[in-house]
C-alpha cells in the first residue's frame, strides 16, 4: 500500500515535470516566432517606409514635365513656345518645307520638356506665302525655353514691340555670335522683299533678316543680308 502510494506521488511529480517542459517548449516556440517576425519586420520594412532607396530612384527617375504645360498641337488657347536656333544656316533652307523641319528637328534634340515633343514653324516669309499665314494665332502667352514671355497672344506677338527677346535657343542657352535671324518678315508676318530664292538659295541674292536681341521691330526685319552667309532661324510652336 505505501509502495503503491509513493509510487502514485512519483508519477504525478513526473507527470508535473512533462507539463512544465511543454508549456516552457510552447512558450520558447512562441517567443522565437515573435523574435523572427520582429527581425523579418526591422529587415524588411514594408509600406511608406520599405524602401528609402527605391523611393529615391523613382523621384529621380521623373522627367521634367511636370509642371510643363503640354503641347499646343494647334490649339490656340495654350502656352506656346518660341526659340532662336543654335545652328547657323545659309539662305538656301530647302524651301519654307525644309525650314520648318529643321525647327521641329532641333527641338526633338533638347533636353528641356517645354521645347520637346512638340511641332514647330520657322518664322518665314516667301513671296506666295506670308508667315502670318503659316502660324498659329495663338491666345495664350508666347514663351521662351526658359519661361519667360515674349508677348501675349498674336497681336502681341505679331508685332514691333516684344516684352523679351528671342534669345534663347532649344537647349535654354543664350545664343552666342551673331545675332542675325532669317526672316523673310517684318514684325507683322507679310514678306520683305529679299527671301533667297524662297529659301533655296545660297548665291548672291539677298534675304532679310532680324536681330535675336532685339524688342522693337528689328526683331523681325533689321535689313537684308547676302543668302551664302550665316543665321539662325526663329521656331514658333504650332
Amino acid at each position: 500500500m505505501m509502495l503503491a502510494s509513493m509510487f502514485g506521488g512519483c508519477q504525478a511529480f513526473l507527470d508535473l515535470g512533462d507539463d512544465a517542459a511543454k508549456a516552457n517548449g510552447t512558450d520558447a516556440s512562441s517567443a522565437d516566432a515573435e523574435k523572427v517576425h520582429a527581425a523579418s519586420s526591422t529587415d524588411a520594412p514594408s509600406g511608406p517606409d520599405a524602401s528609402p532607396a527605391a523611393d529615391a530612384a523613382a523621384s529621380d527617375a521623373k522627367s521634367d514635365d511636370s509642371g510643363v504645360p503640354a503641347p499646343c498641337n494647334k490649339a490656340l488657347d495654350c502656352e506656346r513656345v518660341v526659340f532662336v536656333t543654335s545652328v547657323l544656316y545659309t539662305g538656301n533652307l530647302a524651301g519654307l518645307a525644309g525650314a520648318d523641319a529643321t525647327c521641329t528637328q532641333l527641338a526633338s534634340g533638347s533636353p528641356l520638356a517645354r521645347v520637346r515633343g512638340r511641332n514647330y514653324v520657322a518664322w518665314l516669309s516667301g513671296f506666295t506665302e506670308f508667315v502670318s499665314t503659316r502660324v498659329q494665332h495663338g491666345t495664350g502667352p508666347y514663351v521662351r525655353p526658359d519661361g519667360n514671355r515674349v508677348a501675349d497672344g498674336w497681336p502681341g506677338f505679331a508685332n514691333p514691340m516684344h516684352a523679351g527677346a528671342i534669345d534663347i535657343d532649344e537647349t535654354g542657352k543664350a545664343v552666342a555670335g551673331t545675332t542675325n535671324v532669317w526672316t523673310g518678315s517684318d514684325a507683322y508676318g507679310t514678306p520683305e522683299s529679299g527671301t533667297c530664292g524662297e529659301w533655296t538659295s545660297q548665291g548672291a541674292v539677298l534675304g532679310a533678316y532680324g536681330m535675336d536681341t532685339a524688342v522693337d521691330e528689328s526683331w523681325s526685319h533689321a535689313g537684308d543680308a547676302v543668302c551664302n552667309g550665316l543665321a539662325h532661324l526663329y521656331c514658333i510652336e504650332e
